[in-house]
């Protein structure tokens, strides 16, 4: 009877421990690539949505962004052999807009060009005022 409840306690643990693991298909995104609001060209927010859909089917986004890759040949190869993943959904075609997006989200981005005051510094630089007689008109 001990050999018994034992062997089904056995099967009870495992079996809960296996339906607590996520299988392909199960997860939900928690983080974005690219900010909604970023400038991205078209192509590569196509991208990035379809990272988002694809890369999530067997690990979490959180994984993409932990990753210690900085050129688009290390991406391609890293997307392909994801792609040869059984369960990926990623299509032959759709690697080279994946490698966009992180190739995108990962190169290195110029300054920010300076922001100027919309009011001049000084009143030389302002621009001649129109000189308004007592009715308002020039």
């Amino acid at each position: 009877m001990t050999t018994n409840r034992a062997a089904t306690t056995l099967y009870c643990v495992a079996w809960l421990t296996m339906c607590g693991m996520p299988a392909c298909g199960t997860r939900e995104p928690r983080t974005v690539l690219l900010d909604p609001s970023a400038q991205a060209p078209a192509d590569v927010r196509h991208g990035c949505e379809l990272a988002m859909k694809r890369c999530v089917q067997c690990h979490s986004i959180e994984r993409i962004l932990r990753a210690d890759i900085d050129q688009a040949q290390n991406w391609a190869a890293y997307v392909h052999r994801m792609r040869l993943q059984p369960g990926s959904g990623i299509f032959a075609d759709e690697e080279p807009l994946i490698v966009k997006c992180l190739d995108y989200r990962w190169r290195p981005k110029p300054p920010a060009a300076p922001v100027h005051d919309a009011i001049p510094a000084t009143p030389a630089d302002a621009p001649p005022l129109p000189v308004l007689d007592a009715e308002g008109t020039k």
